[in-house]
């Protein structure tokens, strides 16, 4: 699969390789060479690609082949970079054609209607010219939408049979199956990727021989023995499961159990083993038994193993995730890992995170990672922010983990790192809040936005379900929320993996500052809180009331989310720093004469890309070997 670590090699070779075939006559650029044309258009976003198809005809056809080649269809636009900054292009949004809404912010129904009004053009576009065809390579379809766009979308489909579609990603799961009826009744000859939502639906796999990758998303079920009985297990059926080189499954526990149990009955039956690159393993306290026997079993050839995701919890307070330590990943050089913190229940401690970062964090120093390139680590932190041992204490010591610990634990250099709601899980430490809230940034637009924030949280108030009344919003509140939508601009989906965050471009979306997800939307005062009463009175007890589908003239709407993005930004980049170890001195230091501490970047080697909840860094060195980061988007 197509990753950005993978991207970024392919362009660095497609480079070199153009330098030593252009010829030295060239006089325009129609007379560069076709084979150096694709190699060019593999760095440009569709808008450009769109534009140099209209220049000239010898530019349609290459430039048709990568404008449909991957296509993902979704409500937000593409988050712009900004390309007048050299140090902040990546070319992560050149890894697809994206069919989306508005770039600006708009009512939901708007994006519908211009995204249905694109997908009409597309399939009038393959129908009329059906050389476009064979140029489909993969389609992903993101979001939920309307009826309207759900029929467009199954036209599309359907006209898709006799393409060069070898992808296709559906995360709806209404909509996926509906789409699987058409695919597994009709055949998708070149297909080397099924999604499958039910246990007969593996029997389809037979029905494509290109077929090398699986998504297994299996609902709950309690009918588990008619299930597996209606499996049709045979040679065809094995040698299908044996072409397979990347199987992702959902971290759903129940999910994930009964599809070991699958391969454990087919097992048992026609003996197998896979011999995959990719592959999913949730390692969870009330499945050990079950997961252990696997893992020693033959089924999976782990040396084959390259990219592994592993979503690894415990539940059961007395084992006190002590049971993590006894897991021993027989994988030998990883080149991508994927760690996501598996839990049942809301994790409201600094304590419990604490522990399952150092297992992690062990886990990585066990491992050889001498060749490994994507380390992506995700948290369950609660979705109010409020950690009951949330004290700055606790807090320094969580983020020396992650500053000072884990970059020695990986040996590769030039790595990335993604944590993609890292944020989130710091926000839930309110001391520390309220200090990037009153104490934080000091620059001209911190110092207005961050206002702005101050503000918002004296306006509103948040419903409290346990005690039945509206409370003040604390800092915490507010920014576990503006990070949760921070990270949505990762694909933030169960059915991809972790280890694909970097093969879309990265979401333009936007929050309301009302809707959040441990509550009804923030309820808005027509006054300052604190002119109400000192102290909130638990005792007092509102009638309960759920907040109008359409709230009053507000001034914190959809605007305001980018600017509070890059104040966010701004106090990340004091963690990167640690990360990187780029300390250059403070000349307002009170000890003038410390230089022991300085440093100039000692771990921009050892990480080329950093994503912190959304918030996306280049790491690299200048041509004198100066150290820099640059945030690419805000």
């Amino acid at each position: 699969m197509c990753t950005k670590s993978s991207v970024t090699w392919r362009k660095e070779q497609q480079l070199q390789r153009s330098k030593s075939t252009i010829p030295r006559n060239m006089k325009s650029l129609l007379d560069i060479p076709l084979e150096i044309v694709d190699d060019i258009l593999f760095f440009l976003p569709q808008q450009e690609i769109i534009n140099l198809s209209l220049t000239n005809f010898q530019f349609y056809q290459p430039c048709m082949k990568k404008l449909y080649q991957r296509v993902t269809i979704r409500k937000d636009p593409v988050l712009k970079q900004n390309k007048d900054n050299v140090r902040g292009i990546d070319f992560t949004d050149s890894t697809q054609t994206v069919i989306y809404g508005f770039n600006k912010i708009t009512k939901e129904e708007n994006h519908f209607k211009l995204i249905n009004a694109r997908l009409q053009s597309l399939i009038s576009s393959i129908s009329i010219n059906t050389q476009l065809l064979d140029y489909i390579e993969e389609i992903t379809i993101f979001d939920s939408f309307d009826k309207t766009i759900n029929e467009a979308l199954l036209k599309l489909m359907s006209s898709l049979e006799k393409s060069g579609l070898k992808r296709l990603i559906i995360t709806n799961p209404a909509l996926r199956r509906q789409v699987n009826q058409i695919i597994l009744k009709d055949g998708f000859q070149n297909l080397q990727l099924i999604a499958i939502d039910e246990v007969n639906q593996l029997n389809g796999i037979t029905k494509f021989p290109n077929i090398r990758e699986l998504i297994v998303s299996f609902k709950e079920d309690t009918q588990e023995n008619r299930q597996l009985s209606e499996l049709k297990i045979n040679q065809q059926l094995v040698k299908g499961l044996e072409q397979l080189k990347s199987i992702t499954v959902t971290t759903d526990n129940k999910s994930y159990r009964l599809f070991i149990k699958v391969l454990n009955h087919i097992n048992d039956k026609i003996a197998f083993q896979l011999n995959l690159h990719t592959f999913t393993l949730n390692y969870y306290h009330d499945d050990l038994l079950l997961i252990e026997k696997f893992i020693k079993s033959n089924i999976i050839n782990w040396k084959s193993i390259t990219s592994l995701q592993l979503a690894i919890g415990c539940d059961d307070v007395k084992c006190n995730q002590e049971c993590l330590s006894r897991l021993t990943l027989p994988v030998y050089l990883l080149q991508k890992i994927a760690f996501v913190q598996n839990t049942e229940k809301i994790i409201d401690t600094h304590k419990f995170n604490e522990i399952w970062d150092i297992k992690v964090v062990g886990m990585l120093q066990e491992l050889d990672t001498k060749v490994l390139k994507y380390v992506s680590i995700r948290h369950s932190p609660c979705e109010n922010g409020v950690f009951f041992d949330g004290m700055e204490g606790n807090y320094l010591q969580r983020v020396k983990l992650y500053t000072h610990t884990l970059p020695t634990a990986i040996e590769s250099n030039r790595a990335i790192l993604v944590l993609p709601n890292f944020m989130k899980s710091l926000s839930c430490y309110e001391q520390m809040m309220n200090n990037l809230l009153w104490n934080g940034c000091k620059c001209d637009h911190c110092t207005i936005y961050l206002g702005d924030l101050d503000e918002h949280l004296m306006c509103h108030k948040y419903y409290n379900f346990r005690l039945h009344q509206f409370k003040d919003i604390i800092s915490s509140n507010l920014f576990v929320t503006i990070s949760e939508w921070l990270s949505r601009r990762l694909h933030g989906t169960d059915v991809l993996s972790d280890l694909d965050y970097l093969k879309y471009p990265f979401n333009d979306n936007t929050w309301n500052f009302h809707d959040n997800l441990f509550s009804i939307p923030f309820k808005c005062l027509n006054h300052k809180n604190y002119e109400e009463h000192e102290y909130d009175d638990e005792d007092e007890v509102d009638i309960f009331h759920d907040a109008k589908p359409d709230f009053e003239p507000c001034k914190f709407d959809e605007h305001l989310f980018r600017p509070v993005g890059k104040c966010i930004s701004h106090f990340i980049n004091d963690l990167i720093i640690q990360i990187v170890d780029l300390n250059r001195g403070n000349a307002e230091d009170i000890e003038l004469d410390k230089f022991n501490d300085l440093n100039d970047g000692t771990g921009i080697e050892k990480f080329r890309k950093i994503i912190f909840n959304g918030v996306c860094y280049n790491l690299d060195k200048e041509l004198n070997g100066t150290s820099y980061f640059q945030n690419v988007y805000d």
